[in-house]
């Protein structure tokens, strides 16, 4: 982890006066685009102003252009933290077509293609640098980090930041070490599609540090999306949902469709995939269990048209930049609004029609308790696992005894670690006999924070009334 340094007496990046004229010309000049919406002006302003920026707006807004061209116009090297490997490569190429010198740093390269891209940074021949989160954790990169003469941070998917967001990432918390070194006046711009109002507070609290909101400008537009319909199919009985499916995607791809198909596992999307395939249908899976390559064949082709249905688990979704999806349908429930809206986002951001369809049995609910289990466990599990490393168990072992799912394991060795219970020697965990009282009520507070999002996702399924509207207010929208 990052250790936090006192701030560095490296000076902030001079103030960029632009106006908006101006810089429309060399929008059209750089990004091929006519114009500025008002809302992306606004945020690029406040980037030159060298302020920092929290954006909670739609999926399709046009985020990576606000940050894209204020770092174009800024003077040093901005970095940009994104959990989303495919999108660094497609932004990253996207820059490059346009004469942008930008570049990535990830798992997918190699150490020498690593190497060279920070020969290149260091001698100032990269306006873009994307980076994983992780990367914190490399102690050569951290030594690199200090000297970088950074004209402004963006963190992409900034719910990731929070606890309370829909995709936490523990990795991200490392986030706010670098912006607490940044020499005052050094611009950051945090964005992200979904945001509840206790999320956007932790967001905050994160990166001004630790107060709630100090010194963050909070810019929230319009959630809604009026060109996607939304609809939620009630299934009874439980066996006739792939045949209701079938047929409704028979209509969808008629009209000349393409669109994805969210599903809750790995095993069911392998399935439905295979099924749809027997009936004729161009359909594809996608999941988290294939390789690198092949999933990026996968998305390559879809975007080409090879596939007119991809069938998914939530592995598919923040990133892929295809505008002109028509449908997204869910097999099963999502665990929250938050999940829901992100997921159907993906539908129709080129602004025509597009429908979002949930296929609902109350037998799905199953699956997503399941998924409370693995992600937040009950503090009683944890405290049977703390008795049994006392008495000598190895992790093998535990798992055995307690029947703890890979996943399940890997969630509550991790708590344990950053709470002292366990210690790494030579990359193995051990028990310490020493260590400090186990504190479990932020666990209970995650654990009933996940299982009230699904009841308010359950609540979405028998809403009568404009489902839109129930999620924009769900996510914390005022109107």
């Amino acid at each position: 982890m990052l250790s936090t340094p006192a701030r560095t007496r490296r000076s902030a990046p001079k103030k960029a006066v632009l106006q908006r004229t101006q810089a429309i010309q060399i929008l059209q000049t750089l990004f091929g685009h006519a114009d500025f919406h008002d809302r992306q002006w606004e945020l690029i302003d406040h980037l030159f102003q060298r302020k920092r920026v929290l954006s909670i707006e739609r999926t399709g807004f046009g985020k990576s252009l606000v940050f894209q061209f204020a770092a174009t116009q800024l003077p040093g090297l901005t970095l940009v933290f994104s959990p989303l490997v495919a999108l660094m490569h497609d932004q990253v190429h996207a820059l490059e077509s346009r004469g942008i010198a930008a570049a990535f740093l990830n798992h997918t390269q190699s150490a020498s293609e690593q190497k060279a891209v920070l020969d290149k940074v260091q001698r100032g021949g990269i306006k873009l640098l994307y980076v994983a989160p992780e990367r914190d954790a490399d102690r050569a990169w951290e030594l690199l980090l200090k000297t970088l003469p950074l004209s402004m941070v963006v963190i992409d998917e900034a719910h990731c930041v929070s606890v309370w967001g829909h995709d936490f990432r523990p990795a991200y918390r490392r986030i706010s070490e670098v912006v607490a070194r940044l020499p005052v006046g050094t611009p950051l711009f945090a964005c992200t599609s979904t945001a509840t109002q206790r999320t956007e507070e932790d967001i905050c609290r994160q990166l001004g540090s630790g107060n709630a909101h100090a010194g963050i400008e909070i810019v929230r537009g319009d959630l809604s999306r009026a060109n996607l319909k939304t609809e939620v199919v009630i299934v009874e009985p439980m066996e006739d949902k792939d045949t209701l499916v079938l047929r409704r995607l028979r209509q969808e791809l008629h009209e000349g469709s393409t669109g994805l198909v969210y599903v809750g596992t790995r095993k069911e999307a392998e399935r439905f995939a295979v099924f749809l395939h027997r009936q004729g249908i161009e359909a594809v899976y996608y999941h988290g269990g294939m390789n690198g390559g092949l999933r990026r064949s996968v998305e390559e082709q879809w975007k080409q048209g090879r596939f007119k249905v991809v069938v998914s688990t939530n592995a598919l979704g923040m990133g892929i930049d295809k505008p002109d999806i028509r449908f997204v349908y869910h097999l099963q429930i999502p665990a929250s609004p938050l999940h829901y809206y992100q997921e159907i986002g993906r539908a129709g951001r080129d602004g025509l029609p597009a429908s979002a369809v949930l296929f609902y049995h109350p037998k799905d609910d199953r699956l997503i308790q399941r998924f409370i289990d693995t992600a937040q466990p009950a503090k009683e599990r944890y405290l049977r696992c703390i008795e049994a490393l006392s008495q000598g168990f190895s992790e093998w072992g535990l798992q055995r005894k307690l029947r703890l799912g890979e996943d399940t394991w890997r969630t509550m060795k991790q708590e344990l670690l950053d709470q002292g219970i366990l210690a790494l020697h030579n990359g193995k965990a051990v028990y310490q006999q020493d260590h400090p009282a186990f504190q479990t009520l932020h666990l209970e507070n995650l654990r009933l924070a996940k299982l009230s999002e699904f009841e308010a996702m359950k609540r979405y399924i028998q809403w009568k009334g404009d489902r839109m509207k129930f999620l924009v207010l769900y996510l914390g929208q005022r109107r």
